[in-house]
């Protein structure tokens, strides 16, 4: 009897970190050599794209992009050739093309008044939509999904769906929910008593959902949880995956997933290898491309989550701007729990009571700190800001370039995950944000020891639509936080880099400042971030995509 099956009789159920477990290892042949960012073609590149501007679709001050901001024309012309470049512009949209978004239901106000949108994205939602929405739904094969038995944050859920996605879409299969899936952890029964599923907050992923069940004889391939996804050595298109395992730190680059086309954790559907062949993406980071694809198309929210949006943000929004949303040229600020200086961390030096050591990568609690430095460093213009932090970037001197006046309203959005986080914001409007005009959702919120396994086996109690009225609030603050035109948050929680992912695409804000903060909590939530310094050799060569996260 497999490891699989045997958690699954005794209804095993795994913590977050055990769930997306990542194995260590050594890096193969086949990683992608870090580019010369400093050689005199690449600064040249740079020199030409500061020049003429962020209008090509294959350039932004981006972390995401080579040496952090893409590539210019010339660069392009001797890379691809120009039978190359003509191939490609069928991939390039103009980045001002937003209008592709309106049927996603989010408000007006996150789009940017100079968009710059992630490259590929148009092309790449439009090809979602088409194979998830079939002219003929009763032909088409099907893989049917459920959530398994983990609980973990709602990003981190929607990044395995997205995995989900992209193996039903090299095996020609329609994605669709398992309606009454009684693992599913943001399901309220309360407020969507015949939607165990994402389905209750948002559009259905395909139109197809549901009717496979009036088809007799429909070819629906069944997969549950993170394991059945996996098969780097067992084979996710079978009816049972033999050989599940965690993910691997470098399976994209195993010989096996790239000689034998093996399907990983952090697979890409084929159908976009061209696609990002083409891209100014860097290769080590093409699985976080295809999250914020998959991302943006799930997160088309339902009329009935539009108008609840709406609503608590018109009730609980402190400080609203003139259109009852937040001020423009604000900065947008994510503060994640457990980063508060009002809440003491267990087995930290701070725990008196444990004798504990610091095991989070950083000797203090940062509380509001490092978000009030940043946001300075935005308010007086700083062009000296890094896309991203050295260490992780593969340029040494890439920093972002904005209007030096675009901040100095001092307007912020402020999101506290926590109710202690929400206590240390209301002190700060007092203290250190006095002179500053400040918004923030006034609404309860979670305490930063909250235990999510027993919140979501039900084992806390809950008013009867408290987790509807959750995920409504998650999901108006995240809206919010899309309305900066500057984020700060820290890259190593999960739910910064879901806002990362949507500011790209349906915000069209891939070029704005994206600040990563350091709170002290990186390194427990991630390891590269803990042990950065060994992630690289001399040269700067090593693990560049580790600090992604899952």
């Amino acid at each position: 009897m497999s490891k699989v099956t045997s958690k699954k009789m005794i209804n095993y159920w795994l913590e977050e970190e055990e769930a997306l477990k990542i194995n260590t290892g050594k890096i193969p042949r086949e990683y992608p050599p870090k580019p010369d960012c400093e050689d005199d073609e690449w600064q040249y590149n740079a020199k030409e794209i500061r020049r003429f501007g962020w209008d090509d679709t294959h350039v932004a001050q981006n972390h995401m992009y080579k040496c952090e901001l893409g590539e210019g024309q010339q660069l392009r012309k001797e890379r691809l050739g120009l039978a190359g470049i003509n191939r490609c512009m069928q991939y390039e949209k103009s980045a001002d093309d937003l209008g592709l978004y309106e049927g996603y239901n989010w408000a007006s106000q996150i789009q940017s008044k100079t968009p710059h949108v992630l490259y590929g994205t148009a092309y790449a939602q439009k090809k979602i939509w088409s194979h998830q929405n079939p002219q003929e739904c009763y032909n088409a094969k099907f893989l049917k999904y459920r959530h398994g038995n983990w609980v973990g944050s709602i990003a981190n859920h929607i990044s395995v769906l997205g995995q989900a996605l992209a193996l039903a879409m090299n095996l020609g299969r329609v994605l669709i929910l398992d309606d009454d899936d009684p693992n599913f952890p943001f399901a309220d029964p309360e407020s969507c008593p015949d939607d165990q599923t994402w389905g209750c907050y948002w559009q259905p992923i395909s139109h197809c959902q549901g009717l496979e069940e009036e088809h007799y004889g429909a070819d629906v391939l069944q997969k549950e949880g993170i394991d059945e996804l996996n098969g780097l050595n067992g084979d996710p298109a079978a009816e049972f995956n033999e050989a599940p395992g965690p993910l691997g730190e470098y399976d994209q680059w195993d010989k096996t997933a790239i000689e034998e086309d093996r399907f990983t954790l952090q697979s890409v559907p084929r159908k976009f290898k061209d696609l990002l062949d083409c891209s100014p993406i860097k290769n080590t980071h093409y699985h976080y491309w295809w999250r914020a694809q998959a991302t943006t198309y799930f997160m088309r929210w339902n009329t009935r989550t539009r108008k609840a949006m709406d609503k608590f943000r018109y009730r609980t929004l402190n400080n609203p701007g003139p259109d009852g949303h937040i001020a423009p040229y604000s900065i947008s600020i994510f503060v994640p729990r457990g980063t508060e200086k009002k809440y003491v961390r267990p087995g930290t030096l701070f725990d008196k009571s444990s004798g504990g050591d610091v095991r989070s990568g950083s000797i203090y609690q940062s509380g509001f700190d490092p978000y009030i430095t940043a946001a300075k460093r935005l308010t007086r213009g700083k062009q000296d800001i890094p896309v991203l932090r050295m260490g992780l970037s593969e340029a040494e001197n890439v920093t972002f370039q904005y209007p030096k006046q675009e901040f100095n309203t001092r307007s912020l959005f402020v999101n506290p995950e926590s109710d202690k986080g929400l206590e240390e914001l209301i002190d700060a409007t007092m203290g250190q944000f006095k002179t500053w005009a400040v918004s923030y959702m006034e609404h309860d919120r979670i305490a930063p020891d909250e235990d999510t396994l027993q919140v979501a086996l039900g084992h806390v109690a809950t008013k009867a639509t408290e987790r509807y009225r959750r995920m409504i609030a998650t999901w108006t603050n995240l809206e919010l936080m899309l309305e900066g035109d500057a984020i700060i948050c820290p890259v190593a929680s999960s739910m910064c880099r879901l806002i990362d992912w949507l500011r790209m695409t349906v915000a069209g804000k891939a070029g704005i400042p994206f600040m990563d903060v350091e709170t002290g909590m990186g390194g427990n939530l991630n390891y590269c971030l803990r042990e950065m310094k060994n992630f690289r050799d001399n040269e700067g060569n090593g693990n560049r995509h580790c600090y992604l996260g899952w």
